[in-house]
This record gives C-alpha cells, sequence and structure tokens, in this order.
C-alpha cells in the first residue's frame, strides 16, 4: 500500500524564482547605494584638498588680518600660501577669491557632477576664529559635505 518515497535532488521552480526575485531586489537597492558610495569618495579627493587650502587661508589671515589675494589656479594658490596641491583625474581646478572661498571644480566622475563645483566659505565668529561651510554650485545635495 505504502510507496516508498523517491527522494528528490534540486530545488523547484518556485524555490528558484523566490531566491531570483530575493537577488534581485537587494541589487535594486544595492547598485544606486554603491555608485553614490563611489561618487561621494571621488568628490572626497577634492574636498581633503581644499581643507589642506583652508588651513593655510586661516594661518595667511591669523598672520596677516586680511584675507589672501585670490588665485586663479593650483600655482598661483601654492605660490601666494605655500601649500603643494594639484590637480587630479577627478579635481579639474581650485581656485580661490579675495574673500577666502575656495572652487574646486571636478571631471571625469559621473554626469550629474562633472563641470560643477563645491565651494568652501569662511565666516569669521565673534571671537576671531573661523567656520568653513560647504556649498555645491549644480551639485546635487547627497554629494555636498556635511562639515
Amino acid at each position: 500500500m505504502f510507496r516508498a518515497m523517491k527522494t528528490r535532488k534540486g530545488f523547484t521552480l518556485i524555490e528558484l524564482i523566490v531566491v531570483v526575485g530575493i537577488i534581485g531586489i537587494l541589487a535594486a537597492i544595492a547598485i544606486p547605494m554603491d555608485r553614490a558610495h563611489t561618487i561621494r569618495t571621488k568628490i572626497t579627493e577634492g574636498t581633503r584638498a581644499a581643507s589642506t587650502v583652508a588651513s593655510a587661508i586661516g594661518d595667511y589671515r591669523q598672520d596677516q588680518e586680511t584675507w589672501p589675494p585670490g588665485c586663479g589656479d593650483v600655482t598661483a594658490i601654492s605660490n601666494t600660501l605655500g601649500v603643494g596641491v594639484s590637480t587630479s583625474r577627478y579635481v579639474q581646478s581650485m581656485v580661490t577669491s579675495n574673500s577666502g572661498v575656495i572652487r574646486v571644480t571636478y571631471q571625469n566622475i559621473a554626469g550629474d557632477v562633472d563641470g560643477n563645483s563645491l565651494t568652501l566659505t569662511p565666516s569669521i565668529n565673534a571671537n576671531g576664529s573661523i567656520d568653513w561651510n560647504w556649498a555645491g554650485i549644480g551639485m546635487l545635495q547627497k554629494y555636498i559635505p556635511k562639515e
């Protein structure tokens, strides 16, 4: 009466469809997050260089009691502030203004970032210290540094 049950090997079609669906959902979430993380990592190259220039501008302001003259390229920044900064694969240019603002323009990152800029703007507190604030020119908000 009772037949011996045959042992099955492998997966059923439903099990395979469920696994493929789960992998698809995970990929749909992970790929955009990875892209945004990769872009922010490349942008960091310029923000670190700008932070170095900001320190030199702060020192200049402290010593001379005025902002340094505007610099139109990294060579002028190096000559004026004594800071070794260079453009790179992702940083197209870096310039400073005579009010201490640093502008970094990007290239070779992604279509929504290339040609856009981040600015690092100083503001002097009542006690004479300088606060620096990031802003974007054409840059999406999610790529602008928080500090």
